[in-house]
């Protein structure tokens, strides 16, 4: 062949090289989706989504919190102050601050948990306890901010700005 192309045979070998590697693949011809063959390391878009619906019902729940469970969540997490100087500014000791941080945070998972998979939500002890019920409450009040947070979007009428 290379003598017939009037060219040397490593020149022939060095173009096959080239000829392979110049193949083109049709991806809708394939077998494998076009999603399988891409890596990709970034959230898928529902995901996203169901990160940011996640994080909103969180700030919702915390601004719903009893207040002084509301003031150790706020600046233990997210002010990152010492539950010393917590502590100090309740005029609590700091076990007290560590047992409202762990009141806070189940209230706060059961208040999610109530509005994205309420299957998670364990039954209170006494369902028609005074606790329960102030349970339930918070649960409600959470729903009831997240719903009015909802920003929805008017399409403005035919004549109307």
């Amino acid at each position: 062949m290379a003598a017939a192309l009037g060219i040397s045979v490593a020149e022939v070998e060095n173009n096959d090289g080239d000829v392979a590697r110049a193949n083109v693949l049709s991806l809708q011809g394939s077998e494998v989706s076009f999603e399988e063959m891409l890596v990709s390391t970034a959230p898928a878009p529902a995901d996203l989504v169901e990160h940011r619906e996640k994080l909103e019902y969180l700030v919702d729940a915390i601004a719903e919190l009893p207040e002084r469970l509301r003031i150790v969540v706020q600046e233990y997490f997210l002010a990152e102050r010492p539950m010393a100087e917590i502590a100090e500014t309740l005029g609590v000791t700091e076990s007290r601050v560590s047992q409202i941080r762990a009141e806070a945070l189940v209230l706060l998972r059961d208040a999610l948990n109530s509005a994205l998979d309420p299957s998670l939500v364990a039954p209170h002890a006494r369902p028609h306890g005074c606790a329960a019920q102030r349970r339930n409450a918070y649960f409600e009040a959470v729903a009831a901010r997240h719903a009015a947070g909802r920003v929805s979007v008017r399409i403005p009428q035919a004549g109307t700005a």
